[in-house]
């Protein structure tokens, strides 16, 4: 099985955003200060990266297929593996 092609999130610095936090001096004052807090990033859930298309691995998708050693029961083959452009993501 493959693993899906993966991208830089463009959102985030690895996973993490920095969200402010207003805080008023009180309840009839304008007048306060503004904290951050850092949280995981909502696009690409705090990993840092986004799945360009999940049928194949860097434009590639691959692909296995058992080959037989010869004449024998059939518990005597091997898998052979090959790859083809991936179609999805072009």
């Amino acid at each position: 099985m493959s693993l899906p092609a993966y991208k830089d999130c463009p959102d985030c610095n690895e996973g993490r955003v920095e969200v402010p936090l207003y805080h008023r001096q009180s309840f009839d004052q304008d007048s306060g200060y503004i904290e951050t807090r850092s949280e995981d990033c909502d696009r690409c859930e705090g990993e840092g990266r986004l799945v360009v298309c999940e049928d194949c691995t860097d434009g590639w998708v691959h692909f296995e297929r058992p080959v037989s050693l010869g004449h024998g029961p059939s518990e005597h083959f091997t898998y052979e593996t090959w790859r083809e452009p991936c179609e999805s993501c072009g």
